[in-house]
């Protein structure tokens, strides 16, 4: 996920900067999750893509690319790789290969711990 909070479209420009960072910045960060990328933003207008940017992230292959307008406590969402289970989004922590299947199970933390 994305978060946009400039005006306008999203552009080749910052799209390659935002992918930078996230790779850089981010241990847990892949290329796989450019599978299905959302742009969370906060102005009225619906939010656009540039012919190139788009162009781009289905070369880095996104298959869906989604905008979302932030209301309420969805403004304390961070950028970051997340996965949606239960109707909400989740941040990714780490992430393990399992080369031999042995992760058989999934956890999802609760509020306590």
């Amino acid at each position: 996920m994305f978060e946009y909070g400039e005006q306008g479209p999203v552009d080749l420009d910052w799209i390659t900067l935002a992918l930078r960072e996230c790779f850089e910045k981010d241990d847990v960060f892949r290329p796989e999750f450019l599978q299905a990328v959302l742009f969370l933003y906060r102005s009225g207008a619906k939010l656009s893509f540039s012919k190139e940017a788009t162009a781009f992230l289905h070369e880095q292959g996104a298959a869906i690319i989604a905008t979302h307008q932030a209301t309420g406590h969805e403004r304390d969402i961070k950028s970051g790789p997340y996965y949606h289970s239960a109707g909400a989004l989740r941040p990714v922590w780490r992430l393990y290969e399992d080369t031999h299947s042995a992760f058989l199970q999934t956890l999802i933390p609760n509020q306590s711990g």
